[in-house]
């Protein structure tokens, strides 16, 4: 096992590869149209949108104010980008039940997922994620994977393997990774730097110092709609892929969020990147990337591991300044291989 300190990075292709019915980025546009007028209503404006990066565009349209638009219209833009950010939780959610019968029985192949996250408990792993859905928690949990009846209850899931303060609303308790709340000392650092579907906010546009409430990824199947009577009015805290998250980064516990992702970052000698391209126009990460790059005193390895060959064309963009070599680990069907898990 290497002695190396690994920080891992996952994007929509980790998800994909976990649940086949996970989708990507663009793909979301179909599956939300049944769910959001927003779709249907700008369906003239999507089709003059380019392919490559159609729902990124789409969403910052709707979440930034215009100055060629009036303010009525911004504000009903605004309004549809927060029922749209509503819709993505409840599509996201659905998925995940379904996968959750279906994982619990063991019906689904991903034993590579277990060894994974094995890794991650021992080594205390960094995983910086960009996904909102609760894949990750929920089948890092030990009495939920063995098929125990029922998860933990409570915060005992996500207590210690968040890294920023969030609030139960059910307890007004607060959730602090780290500090000795229901700390477990196999737990690995979890960084949702997009957010995550059970987080909640009031959906203000400047949410600075405002609390973060959660809904524990450990709860009761039949406590669900009573929790999510709780939060009926707020909205989940998922960041969409917009071209500009720095609406986000005036909250305390997102900048703090993003603050620990980076010490994570500059403290890493190889970085593996599981079904995340690096595409071109995600400004923001890789401003993020190569800003706490340029603290270490040597570059971090990038390991690739993604189904798609063009996507290591993204990173050798970057050999010798984001990072000192780019190490492929490719398969045809799946984006975690022996090879990789043998390597770690």
């Amino acid at each position: 096992m290497s002695s190396k300190n690994i920080v891992f990075v996952l994007g929509a292709g980790f998800s994909k590869a976990v649940c086949n019915e996970m989708p990507l980025a663009n793909e979301l546009i179909d599956r939300l149209a049944k769910r959001s007028e927003a779709i249907s209503e700008k369906k003239r404006f999507l089709e003059l949108l380019p392919d490559a990066n159609k729902f990124e565009l789409f969403l910052t349209h709707l979440a930034q104010e215009k100055p060629w638009t009036s303010e009525a219209q911004n504000s009903r833009d605004r309004a549809d980008f927060l029922d749209l950010s509503r819709c993505i939780a409840h599509e996201l959610q659905f998925i995940t039940d379904k996968f959750l019968e279906e994982f619990k029985k063991e019906k689904v192949p991903v034993s590579w997922l277990k060894q994974l996250i094995d890794f991650w408990k021992q080594q205390k792993s960094n995983v910086i994620s960009f996904n909102y859905d609760t894949l990750v928690e929920w089948t890092s949990i030990d009495k939920y994977v063995s098929g125990a009846e029922t998860p933990y209850s409570g915060l005992s899931c996500c207590d210690s393997i968040y890294s920023v303060r969030l609030v139960d609303k059910r307890r007004s308790f607060d959730m602090i990774s780290g500090s000795g709340v229901s700390h477990r000392e196999n737990a690995f650092k979890l960084y949702k730097l997009h957010g995550s579907i059970n987080w909640y906010y009031s959906g203000q546009r400047n949410f600075y110092g405002e609390t973060i409430y959660v809904s524990p990824t450990g709860f009761h199947r039949d406590q669900e709609q009573g929790i999510l009577n709780m939060m009926e009015d707020k909205i989940p805290l998922i960041m969409p892929p917009v071209l500009d998250k720095t609406i986000y980064a005036q909250n305390e516990q997102i900048k703090r969020l993003w603050y620990k992702a980076g010490e994570a970052i500059r403290s890493a000698d190889i970085i593996v990147f599981i079904g995340y391209s690096f595409p071109h126009n995600d400004i923001h990460f890789l401003d993020f990337l190569i800003d706490n790059a340029s603290c270490m005193k040597s570059l971090p390895e990038a390991w690739v591991v993604d189904v798609r060959e063009d996507a290591l064309k993204n990173y050798k963009n970057l050999e010798g300044r984001g990072f000192s070599k780019v190490v492929p680990f490719i398969h045809s069907e799946t984006p975690i291989e022996t090879k990789l898990l043998a390597s770690l």
